[in-house]
């Protein structure tokens, strides 16, 4: 009798978490995870790349994921106003330095695929794991410009190219603060130190005199592309994408003063409904199945070391006979040190060169 009072209670106890679990849904329990088939990803990188990895990745996984697109300011204006209820699970986009002051709105994450990819592109404290190269490039139009030689920051200065050299708001855009950066550095550099010189601001006075400035970093490439100038201060994801589209009036630059590799990162939101695809979501972005696909049919710079990248990239053995290796000397740190500084520094020489 005993015998059929469990049998009952184990059967009765069996029913009800099976219709527990049907009644829940498949909602996922944020500590055991795994049960749950849905993932939602604030997305700041690249279409090109976004629309390949979401199909693969719900392919592989059978994990429905919604893309909520904006600027990176936006998406972490969403992020803290949700930090007690996180509609998010994974933030793809921006960077370290950018995103360093907020890493309250992050959970650690250490990817086994971590160990493949280049040391630049990691974070010792595993908040943010990079997945792609943002590098800043000349873009020149050679149908404006001829065949002037240009290799080179300080080769934008001849009297040829006066007022056919545009570049963007250090003070405000990303893209142009980089290049700020690589400037800063370049000049240091060849003077036997880092990051900073009287030489190198001296030189951006000169560029905001000879130059143009235009306030959007999306007409800053597209402007040199259709002819209205000569040569772009831009970014090499956009310059790429004009090369895989055949533009053979277009040549990208790689500024042999200094050039960085600074990556993207994706990062984990902390307290998301979906921990346990938010993790293999990591792990995909940065395998070498999507890594391969990133350096063979997008615009975006793999950071997997050795991944195939297609003829329309530079190697990295050609850019390192270029700038030498400080090309993937990205001195992050320094930068999120000095930012600020740098941007008010910057407007300030602006604001008197240009008024």
């Amino acid at each position: 009798m005993q015998k059929s009072i469990r049998f009952f209670l184990a059967l009765a106890l069996f029913g009800g978490i099976a219709a527990g679990l049907a009644a829940g849904g498949g909602k996922e329990d944020k500590n055991s995870g795994g049960v749950s088939k849905n993932l939602v990803v604030y997305s700041n990188t690249s279409e090109d790349f976004m629309s390949q990895l979401i199909p693969a990745f719900e392919s592989k996984y059978g994990v429905k994921v919604e893309v909520i697109s904006a600027s990176g300011g936006e998406l972490m204006n969403r992020l803290t106003a949700e930090k007690d209820n996180p509609i998010a699970d994974v933030l793809i986009g921006g960077g370290k330095s950018l995103l360093q002051n907020s890493k309250d709105l992050f959970e650690p994450y250490h990817s086994p695929e971590a160990a493949f990819i280049e040391e630049v592109a990691q974070d010792p404290d595993n908040y943010f794991t990079g997945f792609e190269f943002t590098t800043h490039v000349l873009l020149v139009n050679r149908n404006v410009v001829g065949n002037i030689k240009i290799e080179s920051y300080a080769d934008l200065l001849q009297p040829q190219l006066a007022k056919k050299v545009v570049f963007g708001n250090a003070a405000k855009s990303n893209s142009a603060f980089s290049h700020l950066g690589q400037i800063l550095d370049g000049f240091a550099i060849a003077e036997g130190k880092r990051y900073e010189s009287d030489s190198g601001w001296s030189y951006v006075e000169k560029l905001l005199k000879h130059g143009i400035m235009l306030e959007s970093s999306g007409n800053i490439h597209k402007s040199v592309a259709d002819g209205e100038y000569g040569v772009a201060l831009t970014w090499e994801a956009p310059s790429v994408t004009y090369m895989k589209d055949g533009a053979k009036h277009l040549e990208i630059v790689y500024p042999r003063e200094c050039l960085y590799f600074a990556p993207s990162t994706v990062q984990i939101v902390k307290g998301g409904a979906n921990p346990q695809n938010a993790r293999l979501f990591v792990d995909f972005v940065i395998s070498e199945e999507m890594q391969g696909a990133m350096g063979t049919t997008t615009s975006s710079r793999p950071v997997r070391k050795n991944a195939a990248l297609a003829s329309y990239f530079k190697p990295y053995s050609d850019i390192e006979r270029i700038v030498g290796k400080n090309h993937m000397d990205y001195p992050e740190e320094w930068i999120i040190q000095n930012t600020k500084r740098i941007q008010a520094q910057f407007n300030d020489l602006m604001t008197r060169v240009l008024q």
